[in-house]
């Protein structure tokens, strides 16, 4: 539950030397390390009788439909997409490979979101409006607290990178411009909820990393949004991220024998193992069911803390025939009284961009 809610206070009850031995347990784990790394400081405390604690989330109301000059940037692990629209027409859509994982200088990264925004420019007549930017990590108040796109950036100096950003460009056009930096999870589930018009959405994306939101009634609540870091599995060592992403192919494919050049991307690989599956290789086809089946156990898993009735699937990894493959086998798998959609290929491939352009901050 800290994984999907988070939190930085955790109260425990019951027996006292029970207690003490969860504190020590917890402050030695990896968890700890993780929520430290995001709120700086971890309270653990005892109290012998249960108390009713308020939910103290708070929330941010949304729409969908865009006004003005308008570009819309979706950063992950493996690409930067864009979508520019003029009020709510798209004008140019673009897909940039990129390295982040791999890079520890901060100027990389800089110059790879600016590049991206300087050519988007060209098609709005070097005048941009509103600069709306999803990306994977913890987000907050505009901030990156952790993402693992930015691993090896030293010091934080991640932090307040697309804020940044948007003020050089502020400069550079001698104009004001209106931006927020959302989750890339949230994005999911509000282009779910506008799309298919209902609530109780949740919205997972299966790209390198597993991104993941939920939105009720237009809200985006005040969630950690970092699933992909639950240890899911049961006398193993991986997270849930390891197998429902671009890596749980791969590691997949090693357990069902299947040879791959090490010198290709995560990218290419994923792509030769779906390639392999349009071959009707049986292998290939066993990969991709296990998938399905941990990501409908995933789902059910998450029921059980948050009222979801619908969710969206995207990202590359439900790219294809065997993305459709996928689909269908949750379907079958599924509670029968949780939807499931699939948008179709250009919006699992570009529309986390062209959503996030279109998304209103109220």
């Amino acid at each position: 539950a800290l994984y999907i809610f988070g939190g930085n206070k955790i109260v425990i009850t019951g027996d006292y030397d029970a207690f003490e031995m969860l504190k020590e347990k917890f402050e030695n784990s990896m968890d700890y390390s993780f929520f430290v790394s995001i709120y700086s400081n971890i309270s653990i405390e005892y109290e012998p009788i249960i108390k009713e604690y308020k939910n103290s989330l708070s929330y941010i109301d949304f729409s969908y439909g865009n006004i003005g000059k308008t570009i819309g940037i979706d950063v992950g692990g493996s690409d930067i997409k864009v979508a520019c629209l003029i009020d709510q027409e798209i004008v140019f859509t673009k897909e940039y490979i990129w390295h982040p994982k791999n890079n520890e200088n901060i100027n990389y990264h800089i110059n790879m979101i600016n590049q991206v925004i300087n050519e988007s420019l060209i098609y709005l007549n070097n005048d941009v409006d509103n600069i709306k930017i999803s990306s994977a990590g913890v987000i907050k108040d505009n901030q990156v607290l952790l993402a693992n796109i930015y691993k090896k950036v030293k010091n934080d100096e991640y932090k307040d990178i697309y804020v940044n950003i948007v003020k050089s460009f502020e400069s550079k056009l001698n104009k004001s411009i209106k931006y927020f930096i959302i989750n890339d999870g949230d994005v999911s589930s509000l282009f779910g909820a506008h799309y298919y018009k209902v609530s109780n959405m949740l919205g997972l994306a299966l790209g390198t990393s597993l991104a993941a939101g939920y939105i009720n009634n237009n809200r985006v609540y005040d969630y950690l949004n970092e699933p992909s870091s639950i240890m899911f599995f049961e006398n193993n060592n991986s997270t849930v991220s390891d197998y429902l992403s671009q890596d749980g192919v791969i590691n997949l494919s090693k357990k069902y024998g299947l040879s791959m050049n090490d010198n290709l991307t995560k990218y290419e690989k994923l792509k030769y193992v779906q390639d392999l599956f349009n071959d009707n290789n049986v292998n290939a086809k066993l990969i991709f069911k296990d998938i399905a089946f941990i990501l409908s156990d995933f789902i059910e898993f998450l029921s059980k803390f948050i009222n979801i009735k619908n969710v969206i699937l995207q990202g590359r990894v439900l790219s294809n025939n065997s993305g459709r493959y996928i689909y269908e086998c949750i379907k079958s798998k599924l509670d029968k009284e949780i939807n499931i959609y699939l948008p179709d290929e250009m919006f699992i491939r570009i529309g986390q961009a062209v959503c996030v352009a279109n998304i209103v901050k109220k």
